[in-house]
C-alpha cells in the first residue's frame, strides 16, 4: 500500500458540520472577505490621461481582480456637456454586450469624482502594432492577422449599429489588441444615435437616460473622418464604414488617409474627401488590387458609393482572405450563342452541364471545330490576352456554364503571392505578343488553304518521327505551339485547318495547356494515312 500525502488527507477530510447548518466557521469566513474595514476598491497606478479624464488601474478587494477605472477630470465636474458625454459613454458601452467591446462594471460618484469601472485590458493598441511592422510590403501572415482584427471590429460595430449607436471615432489608437488574442473597440465617448434595426430578431435598442446630443456637432479625429462628419451633416452607419476604410488604409500604407501639418488643413482635406490610392501613396506596399478596391469603396466621398452596412464590408474582406469568389453561372437554351466569332470578350467559361458546338465561318461555309462537354474550358484566350474571339460557341442542348470574368481572375491572381501574380501576367502578355506575331507573319487568305487535311496530318507525323522525343511505351512528344506555327507558315494553313486535320487521328493528342502534342501510336497513324492515300 502506497504512502498517502498528509496534505491529501486534509483536503479529503469530510466536514463534521451537520448538513444545512451554518456553524461558526462560515460566519468567520464571510466576515474575513465581506466585512473588512477600508475601501473595497483601491487605486494602484495611473494608466493614461486624456482630454476628458484619466484611466487608473484599481483593485477590487472582494473579487481579487484588477480593473480599469475612468475618472472625469475635476475641472470638468461642473461642465454639463462633459458630464453628459461621460455618462453616455458609460451607459452605451455597458449595453453593448459583445466580446470585442470592453464590459463596464459600475458607474458611481465617489468622494465627488464621477467614475466608471470596466474590464482591465492588457495589450497594445493597433497603432503600436502597425508601427512595429517591418518596412516594405506586408507579409501574408501579417496581412491575414491584421485583417482578422478588422473582421472582429466589424462584428462589434454591426451590433452597435443594430442597437442604434454609431462610434464616430474609429481609429487604430482606439483598437486594443489583448495579450491573449482579445480585440476591443474602445472609447465610445462621442458615440451618436442612429436608426436601430427593426423587425424580428433585432436586438433591444440602446436606452440613454441623459438626453441626446444636439445635431451639427463636429467631433472625431480628422485624419479618419468622413466628409459628412466634418461638415456636421446627418450621420449613419456608412460614416463608421468610412472610418473602417481609413483604418484599413493605414494598415497597408502605415499612415492615415489624410496627413497635414495642422488640424485646419486636416479638416479641409477630410471635407474634400480626396484620398490617394494606397498603391500611389505607398508604391512599395504591394497592396493587392482587390484589397485596394475594397478600401477605396469604403472611403468613397459619397456615402451612397460606400458599402451600405459594415456587414457588407466584412463580407468583402472575408472573401478576400479566403481567396475565393462567387462565380456567376449562366444558363443557355438550345441554339443560344455564348460566344460569337470576332467579338471582344472578357470572360472565360467552364462547362458544368450540357454540350456546345464550336464552329468557324469560312466565307459562306460554316465548319464545326469541336464539341464541348462537361469540364471543358473555352474563351481563355480573350480573358488573358484581350484578343477577339476566333470562333463561335452555341448550345446544342440546355447548358449551365461557370463564368470566369477578367475582374474575377484579377482578384484571384491578387490573392496569390506577389511573384505568382507577376508570373501569370507576364505569361499572358507574352502569349498575346506571340499571337500577334503569328498573325503578322501568317499569309493572308480569303479562303481555306489548298493543302489537304491528309497532307497536314502527314507533315505532323513526319515532324514527330524526325524531331519528337521518345517516351515509353513508344510515344512521340514535341512542343505543339512551335510545330503548329512552323506548319502554318510552311503551308499557309490556319490553326483551324491544322486542328481539323488531326481530329480523325485519336492517336494524336494535343495538350494546349501543357503545350505539347503526343503521338500514342505512330504505326496506327501511318497505316491510316496510307489507307487514305490509296
Amino acid at each position: 500500500m502506497a504512502e498517502s500525502d498528509p496534505s491529501d488527507t486534509l483536503r479529503a477530510a469530510p466536514s463534521r458540520q451537520p448538513a444545512g447548518g451554518t456553524g461558526d466557521g462560515v460566519d468567520e469566513l464571510l466576515a474575513s472577505v465581506l466585512q473588512r474595514e477600508g475601501p473595497r476598491v483601491t487605486r494602484m497606478r495611473e494608466l493614461d490621461s486624456g482630454g476628458m479624464g484619466r484611466i487608473e488601474v484599481v483593485r477590487d478587494r472582494l473579487l481579487q481582480r484588477e480593473m480599469a477605472r475612468k475618472v472625469l477630470h475635476d475641472e470638468l465636474g461642473r461642465d454639463t456637456r462633459a458630464v453628459r458625454h461621460f455618462l453616455r459613454e458609460a451607459q452605451i458601452t455597458a449595453q453593448l454586450d459583445h466580446p470585442s467591446i470592453v464590459p463596464v462594471h459600475d458607474l458611481s460618484l465617489t468622494h465627488g469624482e464621477l467614475e466608471f469601472t470596466m474590464k482591465m485590458v492588457r495589450g497594445r493598441t493597433l497603432t503600436a502594432r502597425i508601427r512595429a511592422l517591418p518596412e516594405g510590403p506586408l507579409a501574408p501572415e501579417d496581412l491575414a492577422e491584421l485583417l482578422g482584427v478588422i473582421l472582429r471590429i466589424c462584428d462589434a460595430l454591426a451590433l452597435a449599429h443594430a442597437k442604434g449607436v454609431l462610434h464616430c471615432d474609429i481609429k487604430p489608437e482606439n483598437i486594443m489588441l489583448g495579450d491573449w488574442g482579445e480585440v476591443y473597440l474602445m472609447d465610445w465617448g462621442i458615440a451618436r444615435p442612429c436608426e436601430p434595426r427593426r423587425g424580428p430578431g433585432a436586438p433591444e435598442p440602446i436606452r440613454i437616460s441623459v438626453g441626446e446630443e444636439g445635431t451639427g456637432m463636429i467631433a472625431g479625429t480628422p485624419a479618419y473622418m468622413a466628409p459628412e462628419q466634418v461638415l456636421g451633416e446627418v450621420l449613419d452607419p456608412r460614416t463608421d464604414v468610412f472610418a473602417m476604410g481609413a483604418v484599413l488604409y493605414e494598415l497597408v500604407t502605415r499612415h492615415p488617409p489624410y496627413e497635414a501639418s495642422d488640424v485646419i488643413e486636416l479638416l479641409q482635406l477630410a471635407e474634400r474627401g480626396e484620398v490617394r490610392l494606397p498603391s500611389e501613396s505607398f508604391p512599395d506596399a504591394g497592396v493587392p488590387r482587390s484589397l485596394e478596391r475594397i478600401i477605396m469603396k469604403a472611403l468613397a466621398r459619397d456615402p451612397a458609393e460606400r458599402y451600405g452596412r459594415v456587414e457588407d464590408l466584412r463580407l468583402a474582406l472575408q472573401q478576400f482572405l479566403l481567396g475565393g469568389a462567387e462565380f456567376r453561372r449562366l444558363r443557355l437554351r438550345p441554339g443560344q450563342h455564348v460566344v460569337r466569332e470576332g467579338e471582344t470578350g472578357d470572360s472565360a467559361y467552364i462547362v458544368e452541364r450540357g454540350r456546345l458546338r464550336v464552329y468557324k465561318r469560312f466565307g459562306d461555309e460554316e465548319r464545326t471545330l469541336r464539341t464541348l462537354g462537361r469540364g471543358d474550358v473555352f474563351g481563355e484566350t480573350a480573358i488573358l490576352a484581350e484578343s477577339p474571339r476566333t470562333a463561335s460557341v452555341v448550345a446544342l442542348e440546355e447548358c449551365w456554364l461557370v463564368v470566369v470574368s477578367r475582374d474575377t481572375l484579377e482578384r484571384e491572381i491578387d490573392g496569390l503571392k506577389a511573384w505568382v501574380g507577376v508570373f501569370v501576367r507576364t505569361l499572358a502578355r507574352r502569349f498575346k505578343e506571340r499571337e500577334e506575331e503569328a498573325a503578322r507573319t501568317r499569309p493572308s487568305r480569303a479562303r481555306p488553304s489548298s493543302v489537304s487535311p491528309h497532307e497536314l496530318a502527314n507533315l505532323v507525323l513526319m515532324n514527330l518521327l524526325t524531331w519528337g522525343a521518345r517516351e515509353p511505351p513508344g510515344r512521340l512528344v514535341m512542343p505543339w505551339d512551335r510545330l503548329a506555327t512552323e506548319l502554318m507558315q510552311l503551308t499557309g494553313a490556319d490553326a483551324t485547318e491544322l486542328w481539323d486535320a488531326l481530329q480523325g487521328h485519336p492517336e494524336l493528342v494535343i495538350d494546349l495547356v501543357g503545350d505539347r502534342i503526343t503521338c500514342t501510336d505512330p504505326g496506327a497513324v501511318r497505316r491510316r494515312l496510307r489507307a487514305e492515300r490509296r
